[in-house]
């Protein structure tokens, strides 16, 4: 029996997700990263073992890279299958990384992919075509309990006509955080709206745990209140 069938059907299906996953990674579509890694690991999975079996006696390298893409698409899944069991520990994302993955295992149990500025929010530029607006706070702003397109950002957005939201969150930080943000968002972003988002009940505090400053990130500014 041949195995060119199967091999393009798999190359054919291996460029749709591939096309699914670009789109999410770059906010274009209703699409939901986690099911389309999901899907992308399986497919890697299934892909590799058709690859394996027509290469098989051909190439040791090419052995060698599906072992590779299997290992990667297997340690995907694994993550996939322990962030459902809620085994893994809720993480609160305190530095900026492009596409960091999301595995959150707490209140909400999101599983996502940060956008390509490394903020949890459904938009990373303005498109242009309404007010720009930016929205700066902490835990409730990033929000990484939901998804990036059910967050307050997201939200805010959909109940303003011709407006842009762009979400700047990030858990556990307070006022002077906010400042650094905000001097980062007029500089990158130029927004002609700023919307600062204050929690009473901890914002004032986060900087700060028992009488000890906490580590600071970079270009950041702490200051004490009296």
């Amino acid at each position: 029996m041949s195995r060119v069938p199967l091999v393009m059907g798999v190359a054919v299906v291996g460029s749709g997700i591939s096309l699914l996953c670009a789109a999410a990674l770059l906010e274009r579509g209703p699409f939901s990263s986690a099911h389309i890694w999901l899907g992308f690991g399986v497919y890697a999975s299934l892909g590799a073992s058709a690859w394996w079996a027509h290469w098989t006696e051909r190439s040791r390298v090419a052995r060698g890279v599906l072992g590779i893409v299997w290992l990667a698409a297997s340690t995907e899944g694994l993550f996939q299958l322990l962030a459902v069991g809620k085994t893994i520990p809720g993480v609160s994302v305190r530095s900026p990384t492009p596409f960091g993955r999301v595995y959150w295992t707490k209140e909400g149990g999101n599983q996502g992919v940060l956008n390509r500025y490394g903020w949890h929010g459904h938009r990373a530029d303005f498109s242009g075509s309404g007010t720009r607006v930016v929205l700066i706070g902490d835990s409730f702003v990033e929000a990484l309990e939901v998804s990036r397109t059910r967050n307050m950002g997201a939200q805010l957005e959909d109940h303003l006509p011709n407006h842009e939201v762009i979400s700047l969150g990030r858990g556990a930080t307070g006022p002077g955080h906010y400042l650094e943000t905000l001097r980062y968002a007029l500089d990158v972003y130029q927004p002609e709206t700023v919307v600062l988002s204050f929690f009473l009940g901890n914002d004032f505090t986060d900087s700060f745990g028992d009488g000890e400053v906490r580590p600071r990130l970079e270009h950041e500014l702490l200051y004490q209140l009296d």
